[in-house]
């Protein structure tokens, strides 16, 4: 074979090569681009998005967004944005819009009025489109069962917090992991005798336990103690006797000494 032909050979096998190469290419970006589809599809399902120009006017919506506030396409189109909102959060919408119209993008959380009179609580996230023709982008999903969920447990916190505030012992509350104190009723303050910005933070081996660092009887149970009499000490460093029930617990994903509780308190010993 001349070198021609080896030439013209290997030019032949060169250009299938890039032939394939590009055909893998083109291949794999359609795959990409419908995954892409199909995440923002997924993604977008319980977003409404609703299309808006620089006068507060609607001009293009999806169909969850008619979904969202329970009105028709055709109806939705040409309406104004600010009928969208619950009376009570329109001065807020006014001041969001103009954050969006002169910085381009804004998020926050607000009320829309459905078309029975019934609001919601939404996510909204918006953002300019197109500044030359004034358009914005506005995505709204509804939030109302997890603002409900949020409520909910602010109430059991607070329903919580006035049970400690007001049962007859002491309490404390420490990680377990570092020892600090993160939370501690009023008769526990009591007790110590310091104000409980001082006592929040602070190591209970440093502040209301005598014994050292790695002599903690509570660290190591899985079960809890009850009426177990230990010794504490208070602002003045005078050791107090008194009945320790301990139960571990885990909060946000730690381990903790809850309802470290102090009860049947005796006279300050020497």
């Amino acid at each position: 074979m001349c070198i021609r032909d080896r030439c013209s050979n290997t030019y032949k096998c060169y250009i299938c090569v890039v032939y394939c190469l590009v055909q893998i290419s083109c291949c794999l970006k359609i795959v990409w681009n419908n995954l892409i589809k199909q995440f923002f599809k997924a993604f977008l399902i319980n977003w409404g998005i609703f299309i808006v120009d620089f006068h507060n006017k609607i001009v293009d919506a999806n169909q969850s967004a008619c979904d969202l506030v329970e009105v028709d396409y055709k109806q939705l189109i040409s309406m104004n944005i600010f009928s969208l909102f619950a009376p009570d959060t329109i001065e807020d919408a006014k001041k969001a819009i103009e954050i969006i119209k002169n910085d381009g993008f804004y998020r926050y959380e607000s009320k829309f009025q459905k078309s029975r009179g019934k609001p919601i609580d939404v996510e909204i996230s918006a953002k300019v489109i197109n500044d030359e023709q004034g358009i914005f982008q506005i995505f709204a999903r509804n939030i109302t069962e997890r603002k409900q969920k949020e409520l909910a447990l602010l109430e059991s916190q607070k329903t919580l917090k006035r049970i400690l505030e007001n049962v007859q012992t002491g309490i404390i509350i420490i990680d377990a992991r570092d020892r600090r104190i993160v939370d501690v009723n009023v008769n526990a303050l009591q007790i110590i005798g310091a104000p409980k910005e001082k006592v929040i933070g602070s190591r209970c081996f440093d502040h209301i336990c005598p014994r050292k660092v790695d002599e903690c009887p509570f660290l190591e149970i899985e079960h809890g103690s009850e009426g177990l009499e230990a010794v504490i000490l208070n602002e003045e460093g005078e050791k107090i006797t008194v009945l320790k029930n301990v139960t571990p617990v885990m909060l946000n994903g730690r381990r903790h000494l809850v309802a470290v509780s102090y009860t049947h308190l005796t006279l300050p010993t020497n």
